[in-house]
């Protein structure tokens, strides 16, 4: 059987519809829920029969990987991403009062958005950076979520006494801890902000 790295599903592959069915029983006999549908792919230009993916059921162990498979890894961490500013102070203020940022100054003018174990980098007035992705980032461009930590109703308290306008919401999201409630509003370059709470 062929799995897939990432830990929580596996993709599965065969030669021909039958062997391709037998993977998928082997998969449910552990405890794999089955999701998407069978399509035709290939590799080398050899056609085989593909299902998107498995996942497991709260009693399926861990997928386990064929002999000479890639180990799988732990999870990535999201470290840092990259915003564009057209104005420093007007961004720093922002940034500081609106969402909690620490500011870090990395010389010559250039500022940093910090938020516990991760960062915004920001590109800007007099900054130079490279390499930078094949579309660069321009102000207005981004589109960040941040948690808020309380209640929905006190991060729109928050953003009216800041004289933040709301753009949008509350209403249902579905972020990285599941559902939420979410406001949508803009920073100064108007890049679209958004909060969510998972506060229950």
């Amino acid at each position: 059987m062929t799995a897939s790295r990432y830990p929580r599903y596996r993709v599965l592959t065969g030669p021909d519809n039958d062997r391709f069915c037998e993977r998928v029983s082997e998969a449910l006999d552990l405890g794999y829920e089955l999701h998407g549908g069978p399509a035709l792919t290939s590799h080398n230009g050899t056609p085989y029969v593909a299902q998107a993916v498995v996942w497991p059921t709260e009693t399926a162990p861990p997928p386990l990987r064929d002999p000479g498979s890639p180990a799988q890894i732990e999870p990535a961490r999201l470290d840092h991403c990259v915003i564009h500013v057209s104005d420093w102070s007007r961004s720093n203020a922002f940034y500081l009062d609106v969402l909690g940022a620490e500011l870090i100054d990395r010389g010559n003018g250039i500022w940093a958005y910090r938020f516990g174990s991760q960062q915004l980098n920001v590109h800007g007035p007099g900054s130079v950076a490279g390499p930078v992705a094949r579309v660069p980032v321009a102000p207005g461009n981004s589109d960040l979520c941040f948690v808020w930590p309380g209640p929905i109703d006190l991060a729109i308290e928050h953003l009216a006494a800041l004289d933040v306008a709301v753009e949008e919401g509350p209403a249902t999201r579905h972020g990285a801890q599941g559902p939420g409630q979410s406001v949508y509003f803009r920073d100064p370059d108007g890049s679209l902000m958004e909060f969510i709470s998972y506060h229950r």
